[in-house]
């Protein structure tokens, strides 16, 4: 199994992955959180340069908002969905959708300035359409074209049965809980992805807001909404 390092860019978790040469990191954090990361990164002795894959789960600005300094330093390749890249590219996240009463929260809250975030824009290298081997990065893994909480919502899924799903579930941020995320474009298409995911076998779920999970809650959760 590849070695996890879980880092906190801002109000969420990005992963590094080690490779056989080098490391993967899933997802880039908010805007300007690249010194938690340098931080990071020097703290666990690794150097940024050796970074050669940023994979972006979807094109919200939690998850992409420090890609473009990352990348500045870092000289890495960047892999999205062609369904997503256009956030990319013009440094917008498009629609957000919310649902649930931690969603209607959420509206309150910050509805109008989640809406107004923009980043700085960057263009992807790799843009796949479908599932795509991680075996040339140097990890045995595959990647999943994953809808639902955005069109273009991908999951890095590893031959040891972990996967790293981005939105697809969120967890509470006071308790963890996990449950279908309250910010999704299409919540059928989530359970789908959910179901996806189940019969790729996989046995442990990190998600970018909460706690790592496993299929048992997964299967409890997607039964609750038949």
């Amino acid at each position: 199994m590849s070695d996890i390092f879980t880092i906190r860019l801002g109000f969420m978790k990005s992963f590094l992955l080690k490779a056989e040469s080098g490391f993967i990191l899933i997802d880039a954090g908010y805007p300007n959180k690249e010194q938690k990361l340098w931080k990071y990164l020097k703290k666990k002795k690794i150097n940024p340069e050796e970074i050669n894959l940023v994979i972006v789960t979807h094109g919200h600005f939690d998850h992409f908002g420090s890609l473009a300094k990352i990348v500045e330093k870092t000289k890495a390749k960047i892999l999205v969905h062609e369904n997503d890249q256009e956030m990319l590219k013009t440094g917008k996240s498009g629609e957000i959708k919310l649902h649930t009463k931690w969603g209607k929260f959420l509206e309150k809250l910050m509805g109008k300035r989640m809406r107004k975030v923009s980043v700085i824009p960057i263009k992807p290298d790799i843009v796949i359409t479908d599932d795509y081997s991680l075996e040339e990065h140097g990890i045995k893994g595959k990647i999943l074209h994953t809808p639902g909480h955005t069109d273009g919502s991908i999951s890095v899924v590893l031959d040891s049965k972990i996967a790293f799903i981005g939105d697809l579930t969120h967890g509470f941020p006071l308790r963890g809980k996990t449950d279908f995320p309250f910010v999704a474009e299409n919540l059928e298409d989530v359970f789908q992805s959910w179901k996806k995911l189940l019969d790729e076998g996989v046995e442990i779920f990190y998600q970018t807001h909460g706690k790592k999970f496993n299929r048992d809650l997964l299967l409890k959760r997607l039964n609750e909404r038949k």
